[in-house]
């Protein structure tokens, strides 16, 4: 009965965790792509510029702050009590995976909506008169 207790006791929190790392993660991928529409729309950049500013002015920042919480929770790896070790190297691991997808699979996929964006400006004509639905 006390290790249905304890494996109960471990879904909620492993359920917490997953919360949180989702949390952590969007907030960067967050960052990153308001810098990338600041550039575009205020400052009127090309989106390869745009994801260049991006790089410039947040990705530092996203830099240090995910490698000192990849450092702090690797920490928990050592811990003697196996929840704490484990949610340790999961969140580690999937905060450096985020900083990765932040740092390749976005600017890639910002940069293929751009061309994509382009080309179909580029194909329709500035005076035509928007399709009705």
């Amino acid at each position: 009965m006390q290790d249905m207790k304890e494996l109960a006791e471990m879904h909620w929190k492993h359920d917490l965790l997953g919360s949180i790392e989702v949390g952590i993660v969007v907030v960067d991928s967050v960052h990153f792509l308001s810098k990338f529409m600041h550039a575009r729309r205020n400052k009127g950049l090309s989106p390869e510029d745009a994801v260049r500013y991006a790089f410039r002015t947040v990705g530092p920042a996203l830099v240090t702050t995910s490698v000192i919480l990849v450092i702090g929770f690797s920490v928990l790896a050592y811990s003697t009590f196996r929840i704490n070790s484990e949610m340790g190297l999961m969140t580690a691991l999937t905060i450096a995976s985020a900083l990765v997808f932040d740092f390749t699979v976005l600017p890639a996929l910002l940069l293929l909506l751009g061309k994509r964006e382009r080309k179909v400006s580029e194909d329709t004509p500035e005076d035509a008169a928007p399709a009705l639905g």
